[in-house]
């Protein structure tokens, strides 16, 4: 669990801040193409989907432990925001709400036809730092 944790930690400071955790110089003036004003060009169910595709892809399971409370900071929305496309995201087939703490990815393809183009690029740069 605790490499999981620290995977979805550097996922936060990519998808944030451009850059990896460890990187010895940071340029917070120039985050990645695709993502500066993401929050206002893309709705927050495309933005859901982004998400918990990268961190499946980090985590390799279906089942990623992600309480809504955590995925509401890191989109910058209410917590009950993401409750409701959550249970949007569940009713179409895409994912599952396991138990508290926990979701579960069960239409991959599904979700990267709802994510927003960022998901791309920051896949790809996130690539990069992960050894």
């Amino acid at each position: 669990m605790v490499p999981i944790v620290r995977g979805i930690a550097s996922l936060a400071v990519v998808m944030m801040l451009g850059a990896p955790a460890s990187a010895s110089r940071v340029h917070l003036h120039r985050p990645p193409r695709g993502v500066h004003g993401n929050a206002r060009t893309h709705g927050v169910e495309q933005r859901l989907c982004r998400w918990l595709l990268l961190t499946q892809d980090l985590a390799g399971t279906n089942v990623l432990p992600l309480t809504q409370d955590f995925l509401s900071q890191m989109l910058g929305v209410r917590r009950t925001t993401v409750t409701q496309v959550a249970f949007k995201l569940q009713a179409l087939g895409m994912i599952r709400r396991t138990q508290r703490g926990q979701i579960e990815i069960v239409d991959r393809k599904a979700l990267e036809k709802a994510v927003c183009e960022c998901y791309e690029d920051l896949h790809s740069r996130h690539a990069q730092y992960v050894i």
